[in-house]
């Protein structure tokens, strides 16, 4: 290897760290290497050296969760955050007590963790859906993860830190169905719970992200957006394959007939209130099909500004970030799990 030209030896380094996930947070100690390795290589051999100060740029990173991706990037300098290319991670959201009496927590969505590190300009961002996924043999309230899925999808394509979005669920499921926005109601005499239910109507895809993406970087920019579906059931990586799926569009969100011109119209539905558990869900919505693999790629356009500045983050985060690092928050158990059941902190 080291009789090698440098050259070469660089094209092989490279070959092998894309082709082999760091894979970081994840259960079992061997797919879950030290932050401040890449692979092996760094330990054995000696002419890794020769890329030592870029390998971030040539390694795929895979992140269990947000808090994984948030305590790898904690770990590493400035300069290497930057050179962070190509990354994966199931966008969980990001729940944190606001004090230490822990009476309080404000639930951040996966796009804050982006913010926390100015400087991030990843080639490839692959976001795993976190609400359509068994948690404990069990399913999430599918309503409830419809819209989920749907407000993080939306909230990265407004976000920054990426070229190319790709956002990968196991179900069209989000894409059929109307969004709700619910109120919980405690009755002061019969003690049950009320849920009051209003729909937003869903645009046609990919046509309406096609829209926002052009918005924000022009209609000659190259900008846009493309909807894949597996073209079978139950497989995995369906969408991600170019040989199992096909190109989608979302335009049939109920039954056949256009909803709605502009996302946010609300349909209105008086008396459309459920005296019932806590999981029930409107009878309408009740039988549903067997769902295929999607996912949503979206480009950024030509000399677009896509790196991560960390203007938007929110004020209170900033400020709890500007009394205690990371490392600070868990030690001092502010991090609430939300690996184990995301639909907790919808």
């Amino acid at each position: 290897m080291l009789r090698l030209p440098v050259e070469l030896q660089t094209q092989i380094f490279t070959h092998v760290l894309r082709s082999t996930p760091l894979r970081y947070g994840f259960t079992t100690a061997a797919a879950s290497p030290s932050p401040r390795t890449s692979t092996s290589l760094q330990l054995t051999c000696r002419a890794f050296h020769s890329i030592t100060s870029s390998w971030p740029a040539h390694t795929l990173f895979h992140f269990r969760g947000t808090a994984a991706l948030i305590r790898f990037l904690s770990s590493i300098t400035k300069a290497q955050i930057a050179q962070i290319r190509h990354v994966r991670v199931r966008g969980f959201p990001l729940p944190l007590y606001r004090s230490a009496d822990r009476s309080r927590f404000s639930k951040y969505n996966f796009t804050e963790a982006l913010k926390m590190f100015p400087g991030l300009q990843i080639d490839t961002l692959t976001v795993e859906d976190p609400y359509h996924e068994r948690y404990h043999g069990r399913e999430l309230d599918s309503l409830c993860s419809d819209m989920g899925t749907y407000d993080l999808l939306t909230d990265l394509i407004h976000s920054d830190g990426w070229r190319e979005l790709r956002f990968v669920s196991r179900t069209t499921e989000f894409l059929q169905w109307p969004s709700c926005e619910r109120w919980h109601v405690w009755g002061t005499t019969t003690g049950h719970v009320e849920r009051t239910f209003k729909e937003r109507k869903r645009q046609f895809q990919p046509e309406g992200w096609i829209r926002k993406i052009e918005e924000r970087d022009g209609m000659v920019s190259g900008a846009g957006a493309k909807l894949y579906k597996a073209k079978e059931a139950c497989i995995k990586d369906g969408a991600e394959e170019q040989t199992t799926r096909e190109e989608w569009e979302a335009n049939d969100p109920i039954d056949g007939k256009p909803e709605s011109d502009g996302e946010g119209e609300e349909a209105s539905h008086d008396g459309a209130t459920l005296q019932s558990a806590p999981n029930s869900i409107p009878a309408q919505h009740a039988d549903r099909p067997v769902m295929k693999e999607v996912m949503v790629v979206v480009r950024r356009g030509r000399g677009a500004n896509y790196v991560q500045d960390g203007s938007d983050l929110s004020l209170e985060l900033k400020e709890m970030l500007g009394k205690k690092n990371w490392w600070e928050i868990e030690a001092q158990e502010l991090l609430l799990d939300a690996e184990d059941d995301p639909h907790a902190y919808l």
